[in-house]
């Protein structure tokens, strides 16, 4: 149980920090560059805990701009839903629409990603590493996995 209560303190404090670095980064405007629509919402928790989430399904399956293009594209989906067809209920915009007026291309899907997966990298809990093996394709690693390792290794 003592196990259970350090791993989700851990966590919450993870969490925590991302989200500062977040707002760190949207108070020196970086966010509005790359898609100025959310700029006001950058420091939603729900976005930090969609690129967590995001992180841990996908980071074994894909590389590094792969993943960063499904963490953008799902944080302005998730923004379209809860802001944007909550509040236009008269307009009743639409996805592709939305998308056209805000300029949102795949390269900004993959910036918005980035820029979420580089406060990640900050906190420690992850890091980016490249695979010169098989091809020059970066990969999101997870640092708890190294450390289950190290812990499961009789020395």
């Amino acid at each position: 149980m003592s196990k259970n209560k350090n791993l989700t303190s851990n966590l919450k404090k993870v969490i925590k920090f991302v989200q500062e670095s977040v707002a760190l980064a949207n108070y020196k405007r970086r966010s509005n560059r790359i898609i100025p629509v959310l700029t006001d919402t950058i420091e939603n928790l729900e976005y930090v805990l969609i690129t967590f989430a995001l992180i841990i399904s996908y980071h074994k399956k894909m590389g590094y701009t792969a993943l960063a293009q499904i963490i953008g594209n799902n944080i302005i989906y998730y923004y379209y839903k809860n802001v944007v067809k909550s509040s236009s209920k008269k307009d009743n915009i639409e996805w592709n629409e939305f998308k056209k007026i805000n300029n949102i291309t795949d390269r900004r899907s993959v910036l918005l990603g980035d820029y979420f997966l580089t406060c990640f990298i900050f906190s420690g809990i992850i890091y980016k590493e490249f695979n010169r093996e098989e091809s020059d394709i970066a990969v999101v690693k997870l640092v708890v996995q190294i450390v289950q390792q190290l812990v499961s290794c009789k020395l």
